[in-house]
């Protein structure tokens, strides 16, 4: 204890004390009186201390508590609303979507984020995430909006035909960009074309073809005609230079008449520089498959979770910035972070600690993400048994209690056999154990430069945490100087 007693005092009838030892009373004999006094003395530089430590362990827990639960882009811009289907598709006026673009070189958690309409609807609260130089698309009402492109997020609510002034703001509520069309959007096309309104290098276009780009790279834009309804050639009237010459030349009369015409200019050559040159679309190897995931191990789920992607090509695929996404439940996406590779026939194990991705035991779906959207894999599974994991065996999946990450496929006391409907195996008795851990087994160089990509992006953000908890220290350390003064306790 920092207050403790200091002296105990005892009086004789005639007024004479008897003092015990500090902290070790010896009782007097009976023929003393019963009055006595304690006194106490407090060491308030302990005190002091102890209140400042436990202020700094609150302020330092809460700066680094919050830092893995957003990596955000606080600066404007560095996520933009790059196309709209304001007009729906062919299929439906209702299918609307929108794509968000990540211009920075970060990965961004969206948790927190929100793009909403100057008039409330829609008013769209985002999850999940966009890795760097990347698309996220936000689809109305479900995934069908835009065909065969799985959607980041479905919202409900829709945009205005005649426009709609939307704004995207970033957890801390800061805007990041605003796309003003509240008085007409200001591109695309409605019925029966169907064309998205896309951002270009000035502003905003028409797509080139209906349905738009979703997820990819934009395109050159529609091109615009001008009509002249009376098929006319404008022409101008010429007079001749007042010096020049003219020169008179015999014409056979029966000749027909001629004119001379100026040749053509040359067309543009290579080094004219076009007002937009589309890059060229990247493509994406097949075969990157799930192999085995374990929903429900023995022990705790949050450690023991992981899932497995096996590589059935002859050759290493780099798979940075494809997503795995959950389907059921509080819906999570990962993106894998760039360098991240798979040997051929090959193996990559992917811890839950890393994905955040929760596989629950009563039913759940999973889908591999290519870059551009569109869905390389997935597997769905019912009623996980407890320490068995659902393997890939051919044309089907199994249960097996035999757990086999990192290598071929174990089939062993399965209880459940379910039929694929993902891309053919190939192959599988070629693999090579050879397996590219992420987690556990991911190089600590590449692990630690994805992490602390995620610190620096948010740190000034944390900045008035530490300032708000250092001030608090010092106020308490300047009230317990002066209670010091004034405090005595003495019964």
């Amino acid at each position: 204890m920092d207050c403790r007693l200091k002296m105990l005092s005892f009086y004789k009838p005639n007024g004479v004390s008897y003092v015990s030892e500090p902290l070790q009373p010896q009782f007097p004999k009976s023929n003393y009186t019963t009055r006595f006094a304690f006194s106490y003395y407090c060491d308030y530089n302990k005190i002091m201390k102890k209140i400042i430590i436990t202020i700094f362990h609150f302020a330092v827990s809460s700066f680094f508590i919050s830092i893995p639960i957003a990596y955000s882009a606080a600066n404007i811009s560095d996520v933009i609303i790059n196309e709209i289907a304001w007009m729906g598709t062919t299929t439906s006026a209702n299918d609307e979507w929108i794509e968000l673009y990540n211009n920075s070189g970060n990965p961004i958690n969206f948790d927190g984020w929100l793009v909403k309409a100057e008039d409330g609807v829609p008013e769209i609260k985002l999850s999940g995430a966009i890795s760097a130089r990347n698309f996220y698309l936000m689809e109305r009402t479900d995934d069908n909006s835009a065909a065969n492109i799985a959607a980041d997020f479905i919202y409900k609510g829709a945009l205005g035909n005649s426009g709609e002034n939307l704004k995207l703001y970033d957890n801390f509520g800061s805007l990041i960009d605003e796309v003003n069309c509240g008085s007409g959007w200001l591109a695309g096309i409605g019925k029966p074309e169907y064309k998205t309104m896309e951002k270009n290098n000035t502003g905003w276009q028409t797509s080139e073809n209906a349905g738009g780009t979703p997820k990819s790279q934009n395109s050159a834009g529609a091109i615009k005609i001008k009509e002249n309804p009376n098929n006319q050639i404008p022409m101008t009237d010429q007079t001749p230079s007042p010096n020049v010459q003219n020169t008179t030349t015999t014409t056979p009369q029966n000749s027909p008449e001629f004119a001379t015409i100026p040749p053509l200019s040359p067309p543009p050559t290579s080094s004219s520089t076009p007002l937009f040159t589309p890059s060229p679309t990247p493509t994406y190897p097949d075969g990157i498959i799930f192999n085995e995931i374990l929903p429900s191990p023995e022990g705790a789920d949050s450690e023991n979770e992981w899932i497995e992607i096996f590589n059935q090509n002859n050759f290493e695929v780099d798979i940075s910035r494809w997503r795995i996404k959950d389907s059921e439940g509080t819906i999570t996406i990962y993106p894998l972070p760039d360098g991240i590779k798979i040997p051929e026939l090959g193996y990559l194990i992917i811890g839950r600690k890393e994905s955040k991705i929760t596989m629950n035991n009563d039913k759940d779906s999973l889908a591999f993400l290519q870059p551009d959207g569109k869905i390389a894999d997935s597997v769905s599974y019912e009623k996980a048994p407890l320490g068995q994991s659902y393997n890939r065996n051919k044309n089907s999946w199994e249960w097996s209690g035999s757990l086999t990450p990192g290598v071929k496929n174990s089939i062993i006391n399965s209880s459940a056999k379910t039929e694929v409907k993902s891309p053919t195996d190939g192959a599988l008795s070629k693999q090579k154990a050879e397996t590219a851990a992420l987690a556990e087994n991911l190089p600590a160089s590449e692990t630690s430069q994805y992490r602390n990509t995620k610190i620096e992006n948010n740190l000034k953000a944390y900045i008035p945490i530490i300032l708000i908890a250092l001030s608090i220290a010092i106020f308490s350390g300047i009230a317990i100087l002066f209670l010091k003064k004034k405090f005595t306790i003495e019964k």
